[in-house]
């Protein structure tokens, strides 16, 4: 679920960049900038998705998952 949601955010975060991007409005720094926040959202979602999901996974939570990792 959690993994989901982080691609719903960053599909719809790379589309609003194509869209003002296509539109002129984005110059280099807000670029920039933006590269950051997808840097640091990943980080907030992905760090702690992996630890849960590792916690889980090392105490059998997981056995129906276990396949695919």
């Amino acid at each position: 679920m959690g993994f989901l949601t982080a691609n719903v955010i960053k599909f719809t975060f790379m589309a609003t960049v194509i869209y003002y991007f296509l539109r002129g409005k984005i110059n280099v720094q807000f670029l920039k900038i933006l590269r950051l926040l997808e840097i640091s959202l990943k980080i907030f979602i992905v760090v702690p998705l992996g630890i849960y999901l590792l916690h889980f996974w090392k105490n059998g939570g997981l056995t129906m998952f276990s396949t695919y990792y």
